[in-house]
């Protein structure tokens, strides 16, 4: 953390949430101090690498995407016009991995992203006749992990809505995430824990009790799946700019120097200027403090509540930026643990979904973008 890089893709907070995060936070960089070298290292490492994380484990508990179990990635995404669609369409890549074991399949059908975020489609197939319902209503959950030859990275996964629970096929959906923004054409190993029926008993009570593993998923309770080098080598659809124009930010200007328009996100970043003290780095350098992480937490989401941005399209329509997504990171160059040097940044990315959970990602078609609005002043684009 003596960095002061911080950054959270593919979340939603609430003001309450954002407030409880920040104190959570704030204990951690006042534990850091008391931290071995080997766990300091775990975090940095963790802060600043290849960072995956999975949509459906939580946001996808309602049935708004129950349809999508068996629909492959392009059952997944909202494509409102034909553009839309025609982007999604030429975007996905075809995996076409697949391993049977015990009469079960499991198959890594089709990928889809940008150099920053990445969608990884996972088709389950139990045996014919096979009715994929848990005890309980209960889910199907598993691990996965990710190599590649810099990162190592693992997540719970939870299986999707199923509209069709007496069928034999379940779908999980990996979101993957790099901070480094070379996702894009990696070549990684994906491994897939044993996958198990997981569910409660006398749940809010005293007395509830989880159970994992029925006779449903007896035969596979035990296997590891594994896909050995996977190639995410879908396009690359990205609209780059570089305007390098003043825009007002908060209480000064800063320097607009980077745009990225993708079909699945948007990225922009500011530098220099009013950026600096977007962590109460003055505050924290006037009372000696040796580190930035003495700096407020309540204030680190306020750089990027302030870059606002927002698309508009050829055909009229806008789109900003979900009042609750917040992605991207900000930081200042160069810093170490006892100096402020470098220039500071303010880097903000948002998808296109327009509820809080963003339950069902949006895709649109950046050759439709006809500008792009930051802190008020306007980009032609197309």
């Amino acid at each position: 953390m003596d960095d002061l890089r911080h950054a959270f893709d593919r979340l939603s907070f609430s003001e309450e949430e954002k407030t409880q995060l920040a104190a959570h936070l704030k204990q951690a960089a006042e534990q850091e101090g008391s931290m071995n070298d080997s766990n300091r290292r775990t975090i940095k490492h963790t802060s600043r690498r290849l960072f995956l994380g999975v949509a459906v484990a939580a946001a996808l508990t309602t049935g708004a995407l129950a349809t999508t179990v068996g629909g492959g990635l392009t059952g997944y995404f909202e494509a409102r016009t034909p553009e839309d669609q025609s982007a999604l369409a030429d975007g996905i890549y075809q995996l076409n991995r697949s391993e049977t074991y015990n009469g079960w399949t499991v198959e890594l059908t089709d990928c889809i992203g940008d150099d920053i975020n990445g969608y990884v489609w996972v088709e389950v197939t139990a045996p014919e006749g096979t009715a994929l319902q848990p005890p309980e209503g209960g889910q199907f959950c598993s691990m996965y992990h990710l190599d590649s030859p810099e990162d190592h990275f693992g997540r719970n996964i939870t299986a999707l809505p199923d509209s069709d629970p007496q069928d034999n096929r379940i779908s999980f959906c990996l979101e993957l995430n790099s901070l480094d923004g070379n996702l894009r054409g990696q070549t990684v190993d994906f491994t897939l824990e044993p996958i198990v029926d997981v569910w409660w008993t006398d749940s809010g009570t005293e007395y509830a009790a989880q159970h994992n593993g029925s006779e449903l998923t007896k035969a596979i309770r035990d296997h590891t799946w594994v896909f050995e080098d996977v190639v995410l080598d879908y396009p690359d659809q990205a609209i780059r700019l570089t305007p390098n124009l003043e825009v007002p930010y908060r209480d000064g200007t800063a320097t607009l120097t980077k745009i990225e328009i993708t079909p699945l996100t948007t990225t922009v970043r500011i530098e220099g200027g009013s950026c600096y003290d977007h962590h109460g780095r003055a505050a924290a350098e006037a009372a000696g403090s040796p580190i930035p992480v003495s700096s407020d937490p309540d204030t680190w989401f306020e750089c990027w509540d302030g870059l606002e941005t927002t698309l508009v399209m050829k055909d009229g329509t806008t789109v900003e930026t979900p009042e609750t997504g917040l992605g991207g990171s900000s930081c200042q160059d160069g810093v170490s643990s006892d100096t402020y040097e470098g220039i500071p940044y303010v880097e903000k990315r948002f998808q296109y979904a327009e509820n809080s959970n963003l339950i069902a990602p949006r895709v649109i078609d950046p050759r439709e973008v006809e500008a792009i609005q930051v802190c008020g002043v306007t980009i032609p684009v197309a």
